[in-house]
């Protein structure tokens, strides 16, 4: 709202993102790391703070 970047998603160091997915209904997105042979769900907190 006051048009300055936040930082929405803490993100961890992963070898080779790719690829991302959506989920809409759990609001969360999915973080393949490809080198490291895993897939990771992210919270997204999509709320409006003031």
């Amino acid at each position: 709202m006051s048009g300055k970047p936040t930082e929405a998603v803490k993100m961890g160091a992963y070898a080779g993102p790719a690829d991302f997915y959506f989920n809409a209904k759990e609001n969360s997105v999915m973080i393949p790391d490809l080198l490291g042979d895993s897939v990771y769900p992210v919270t997204v907190d999509f709320s409006i703070k003031k």
